[in-house]
C-alpha cells in the first residue's frame, strides 16, 4: 500500500564509533519495551541504546504520522495519488477546505475536488467554482420556444435554431432569441397578432385577386388605381385597410391589378390610357413596346382581330373608348392593358 504518511522518526544505522545521544528525548515503544524510540534531532550511541558497540545493525521503530492542510488553498485538492496538493484538474472545480488531515478512504469531495456534472466541462484547470462548468448545446426553436393555439397548423420562427450556453448552477443564455413571425392557420382561419401574441381568428373574409378587404365597408372592393392586390384571407377585427399595396417609384397600374409586375407607365390616346409593365407576358403573339428615355423596355399584349371585328379590344376594360390597331406582317392586331396572371 503506497504510504501517505509523514514519516517521523526512521533510522537504521550501523555503529561503529560513539556518539552521543539525548536520553531525554527518547522514550520505549508502548507496544514492545525493547524498542527504544529517538525523537527528531537525537543522536544515538551504543549506551543510551543498551547494546554493545561490535558494529551490530540496529533497527529503530518508524513512527507515522498523517499529513495536515490548514487550509488546502482555493483551486487545489489532495491527490491520492502523490499524498500532495495539486492543481485541481479539467472538469472538475476546487473550492479549498480549511483544513484536512489526510486519510486514503476519503472521498474526491471530501479531498476538495468536485466533478462537473454530467454533459458539463472547464476550459483549464485550476476552476475554483462550479460557475466554470459549462456546457453548449444547439437547440431546436420548436424545442426552446413551442406554441401552441387553436386551430394552427404550424408555426414559423425568426430562426430554426439557436445556441445556447449553461453555467453549471445556472440558467441557460441564449446567443438569440426564437422569435415567432408567423402562424399558419387552419381553412376557415388567419393569424392574428395582438401585442405579440399570435391567435387564429375565424372572423375572417376571403377576397380575390384584384380586391382588397376595406376597413371601412368590411367587404372586398376593387383594388384602387395605381395599386395592387394579391387577394387572401382578412381578418374582419383589424381597423385598417387588408390586401392592397401601392406601386413604388411613381409607377401606375389599373384598377383591378394583381401584382407589383403590373405596376408601369401609361401611354394615353385621348383621354383613355393603356398600361404598359415592364415584363414581356406573351410569347404566342407580337408586343407592342415602348422604350423610355432611360432604356427601359414597356410592353403590352397584341391581340389579333381577324374577320369578327368584334374581337378588338379596347386600351383597358375599365371603361376605355378608343381601340388601338396595328398591322404586323399584313395581321391586324389591337393593343390593351393586361393582369399578370403568374409564370
Amino acid at each position: 500500500m503506497l504510504k501517505r504518511l509523514l514519516l517521523a522518526h526512521f533510522l537504521l544505522v550501523t555503529f561503529a564509533v560513539p556518539v552521543v545521544v539525548y536520553a531525554e528525548e527518547s522514550e520505549p515503544s508502548p507496544e514492545n519495551p525493547n524498542v527504544l524510540i529517538v525523537s527528531e534531532g537525537s543522536l544515538c550511541n551504543y549506551s543510551a541504546l543498551d547494546i554493545p558497540a561490535d558494529g551490530s545493525d540496529v533497527v529503530l521503530r518508524a513512527r507515522w504520522i498523517p499529513k495536515e492542510w490548514h487550509p488546502v488553498p482555493a483551486g487545489q485538492y489532495v491527490s491520492t495519488e502523490s499524498g500532495d496538493l495539486e492543481t485541481c484538474p479539467k472538469d472538475s472545480y476546487c473550492p479549498g477546505l480549511e483544513s484536512y488531515v489526510f486519510d486514503e478512504n476519503d472521498s474526491d469531495e471530501e479531498r476538495g475536488e468536485f466533478a462537473c456534472a454530467d454533459g458539463f466541462h472547464t476550459d483549464s484547470t485550476g476552476s475554483v467554482s462550479q460557475d466554470a462548468c459549462y456546457k453548449t448545446e444547439t437547440v431546436a426553436c420548436s424545442v426552446k420556444n413551442p406554441y401552441t393555439t387553436e386551430h394552427i397548423l404550424s408555426v414559423t420562427y425568426s430562426q430554426e435554431e439557436i445556441s445556447c450556453t449553461q453555467h453549471q448552477g445556472a440558467e441557460a443564455v441564449c446567443a438569440s432569441s426564437c422569435e415567432i413571425v408567423g402562424i399558419t392557420c387552419e381553412e376557415g382561419y388567419m393569424p392574428r397578432n395582438v401585442d405579440g401574441v399570435w391567435t387564429c381568428s375565424g372572423d375572417v373574409v376571403t377576397c380575390e385577386p384584384g380586391k382588397y378587404l376595406s376597413s371601412e365597408t368590411k367587404e372586398c372592393e376593387v383594388c384602387l388605381e395605381n395599386h395592387f392586390c394579391g387577394g387572401g384571407q382578412y381578418s374582419l377585427i383589424e381597423s385598417q385597410d387588408q390586401g392592397i399595396e401601392s406601386c413604388k417609384d411613381g409607377l401606375k397600374a389599373p384598377e383591378r391589378a394583381v401584382s407589383e409586375k403590373d405596376c408601369g407607365i401609361i401611354f394615353r390616346i385621348g383621354e383613355d390610357a393603356l398600361y404598359l409593365h415592364g415584363d414581356r407576358r406573351d410569347t404566342d403573339h407580337p408586343v407592342f413596346v415602348v422604350q423610355d428615355s432611360k432604356g427601359k423596355k414597356w410592353y403590352a399584349p397584341l391581340s389579333p382581330v381577324g374577320e369578327n371585328r368584334e374581337n378588338a379590344r379596347k386600351l383597358n376594360e375599365f371603361g376605355a373608348t378608343k381601340e388601338l390597331h396595328v398591322m404586323f406582317n399584313g395581321e391586324e392586331y389591337t393593343v390593351h392593358t393586361s393582369l399578370y396572371e403568374g409564370e
